[in-house]
């Protein structure tokens, strides 16, 4: 591919990946998108969705796609992990997704549609438990954790100029590309 052909092929992908979401926005600011109607329910408030809806339809399969999606993403991740805590890492936040959604789907779409109203909006509640397990995983298996060591080691290893770090004691504690080339 040529710089041009790369550069368009972003921006078609982008447009591809956008476009879904504005148009649903577009859709529930001049009209009903979501909810025909709220519920009173013990806890609260539910919502009525529209029955028979294509736009309902495509907006549910539209999130659950991009839900779905990145679970494949960090399955795949976790599958081609070199290290067994990222492996761990990818199997929680796999986990957690799936539950959270299943959750998520029965409560607010799944119910609902079935003319069973008594649990009130609670996907933005249930969402903690994927934003807890995420927290979990980031924690316990120490995603995203950056050392000295770690930090310096990578810089060492990316710089273009030839590096050769040596101990207190002289002897060569690290040695970048550029330098193991030239001896």
């Amino acid at each position: 591919f040529t710089a041009k052909k790369a550069a368009k092929r972003s921006w078609v992908l982008l447009a591809l990946l956008y476009a879904p979401g504005l148009v649903f926005l577009a859709r529930e600011n001049m009209g009903v998108l979501m909810a025909v109607d709220f519920r009173f329910v013990l806890f609260g408030y539910a919502e009525v969705p529209p029955q028979l809806s294509p736009w309902y339809a495509a907006f549910v399969l539209y999130q659950a796609g991009y839900v779905l999606a990145a679970l494949v993403i960090i399955m795949r991740w976790g599958l081609s992990a070199g290290l067994i805590r990222e492996k761990k890492q990818a199997l929680t936040m796999g986990w957690v997704t799936v539950v959270s959604l299943v959750l998520c789907c029965i409560a607010d779409i799944l119910l609902p549609n079935l003319g069973i109203f008594i649990l009130p909006g609670i996907s933005s509640v249930l969402i903690l438990i994927w934003a807890g397990g995420i927290i979990y995983a980031i924690r316990r298996y120490r995603l995203m954790t950056m050392t000295l060591d770690y930090a310096s080691r990578r810089i060492v290893k990316v710089m273009n100029e030839m590096l050769i770090l040596l101990d207190h004691h002289g002897h060569i504690d690290a040695i970048n590309q550029k330098a193991e080339r030239i001896f």
